[in-house]
């Protein structure tokens, strides 16, 4: 009693932690995604509009470092009055752009923008929603977890090792374990949007993306084998339960 005690104080510390691990990921996430970038953010390919204001003759270009690599432009802005403009529209890669100029006195300007898949921006309170769903697809995958492991799957038997009734609770068991795979699912295509459309974290998005593609065309798989499963039991907990009736000894 004693060891199931300690077993069961163990998983629920181990739970909480991961619970508590993952909110606070969440959390940064969230923070860092809450960051406007100084230009703005723009959809991915399309063109951007730099521009800046100054008393100056000419405004150059000198460079922009895109989210993985430096491409140097050294090239001049155009001029409307005080306003200088360059359009640059090399935005197929999602992240953030650095990019620097100077005037004709040798002053350099650095400025960033933001490129997104949907040239959107994470709200406060999108985030909040998203935060809160979240953790709640959290807390109920944690929930089916615990009822799968906790429900047993055998027979209840007496001393002498023979089946004395049948568990018929094992159906849930196999109804949790698949509400967990379906809550999974739903937490990797959450976290693979929020990766990719706000967070620019091209490369958890990419594995988020590929575990999501892998796990959904299971699903109508894990459905029939798990209906399979069922339908198995069924039968044999019907035979059984027929010659516990009858007094036959089960082994």
């Amino acid at each position: 009693m004693k060891k199931q005690l300690k077993n069961n104080q163990l998983e629920s510390h181990t739970a909480t932690k991961i619970l508590l691990t993952m909110i606070f990921i969440g959390v940064i996430l969230m923070c860092l995604s809450s960051v406007n970038a100084s230009l703005g953010t723009f959809k991915q390919n399309d063109c951007v509009e730099i521009k800046t204001i100054l008393n100056s003759t000419y405004v150059n270009i000198s460079s922009v470092t895109y989210p993985n690599y430096t491409s140097f432009i050294d090239d001049s802005m155009s001029k409307n009055g005080m306003t200088f403009n360059y359009t640059f529209c090399n935005t197929s890669q999602i992240g953030e752009y650095i990019y620097d100029y100077y005037d004709e006195s040798g002053n350099v300007y650095v400025n960033d923008f933001k490129v997104s898949q949907t040239g959107s921006v994470l709200s406060t309170s999108q985030g909040i929603i998203y935060l809160v769903f979240f953790v709640i697809l959290i807390f109920a995958f944690i929930g089916c977890m615990f009822g799968a492991l906790r429900i047993p799957w055998k027979h209840t038997r007496d001393d002498s090792d023979r089946i004395i009734s049948v568990n018929d609770t094992r159906y849930f068991k196999i109804v949790f374990y698949f509400f967990a795979y379906i809550l999974l699912l739903f937490i990797f295509g959450l976290a693979r949007a929020m990766t990719h459309e706000f967070l620019y974290l091209q490369g958890a998005s990419n594995v988020f993306n590929w575990v999501y593609w892998i796990m959904l065309p299971l699903t109508f798989p894990i459905i029939v084998v798990a209906l399979i499963i069922a339908l198995a039991n069924f039968a044999n907990s019907t035979k059984l339960k027929k010659a516990i009736i009858r007094g036959v000894p089960l082994r």
